[in-house]
């Protein structure tokens, strides 16, 4: 049920984070356009989470549900849930503009609903900026920043995004195949979450693996990296990097897991390479299935090689 309840929370989030932006926004057509997809949002929460959103019927009601869930949330659970929602697209699978200004008011709205102050809000974008920062390897026409609101991943064929979570919650409201993970990405607010309850968020089920939650057989390490692909994988990569140093390195309980995390990463990198090894005895030098690794073990390095830079606060 408590990682039942975090997804549910980041739905909440991301429709909090909608419905802001649409107050913000000064366009008419796309304010009208905002509106509807918040209706959209609010409308598929409560189908896909009738047991957290009971008889709530509006966007109000539900809004009103996050301070009751993050209640019980420690101080670290709080910034990854705020990391978490500095990931997504709030409008996603729709295309909606957006300022930069506008999400970090938006944000900083959320965040006072869960304990956090605009401070905080202001550590975990500037982090993510260093974050990003470290990556010489990433190819920013696939990769689109939309505002602050995260790194959306575009690939072939419009958005891009790692399926596991939509789809178990579009299984939870009855869907399957395409259509339940439509749904779930929907609700979620694009980018990826890894529901597996306190310490999975964040960018850290890259090194503790996603759960029955999910829907799917464990995964983890080198496996859920590679099931990823590299897109995404990156915007794990880079969640991790901001988890780390802020959640990590920011509290001295954490610093043993964070040491942790930097062994299991170069263990992930090394099975990378071996899988890469592979994949080049069987392929053409220039096949998608090599880039794909390739890419993948430059954003791994550069991710490894940032977090090893990083200081205890």
């Amino acid at each position: 049920e408590q990682k039942d309840s975090y997804s549910f929370a980041i739905a909440l989030g991301c429709l909090i984070l909608a419905d802001e932006l649409k107050a913000l926004e000064h366009h008419k057509e796309r304010k009208r356009k905002k509106s509807r997809v918040v209706k959209l949002k609010q409308k598929e929460i409560k189908e896909a989470f009738p047991e957290f959103s009971g008889k709530s019927s509006t966007t109000n009601d539900l809004r009103k549900l996050l301070p009751n869930i993050a209640s019980e949330w420690l101080m670290d659970q709080s910034i990854t849930y705020l990391i978490d929602l500095v990931f997504t697209n709030p409008f996603a699978p729709y295309e909606l503009k957006f300022t930069d200004k506008d999400f970090t008011k938006a944000l900083t709205m959320v965040a006072s609903k869960i304990n956090l102050r605009s401070i905080d809000v202001e550590n975990v974008i500037k982090t993510r900026k260093q974050a990003i920062s470290a990556h010489r390897h990433i190819d920013w026409v696939k990769i689109a920043a939309l505002g602050l609101g995260g790194l959306v991943v575009f690939g072939i064929g419009g958005l891009f995004l790692a399926p596991i979570i939509g789809t178990a919650i579009g299984t939870a409201a009855g869907l399957y195949g395409a259509a339940a993970t439509s749904h779930g990405l929907a609700i979620l607010g694009g980018g990826s979450l890894a529901i597996g309850g306190a310490g999975m968020a964040g960018g850290m089920a890259l090194v503790t693996g996603v759960g029955a939650a999910a829907g799917t057989a464990l995964l983890g390490g080198s496996k859920l990296l590679l099931s990823l692909g590299a897109a995404q994988a990156k915007v794990e990569l880079i969640k991790l990097q901001v988890n780390y140093k802020i959640v990590l390195l920011g509290n001295q309980m954490q610093v043993k897991k964070a040491q942790s995390v930097i062994r299991d990463l170069d263990s992930q990198e090394k099975e990378i390479k071996r899988e890469l090894k592979k994949e080049q005895e069987l392929n053409e030098k220039n096949s998608n299935r090599i880039k794909n690794l390739e890419e993948l073990l430059a954003a791994l390095n550069d991710s490894i090689k940032w977090m090893k830079e990083q200081k205890v606060a």
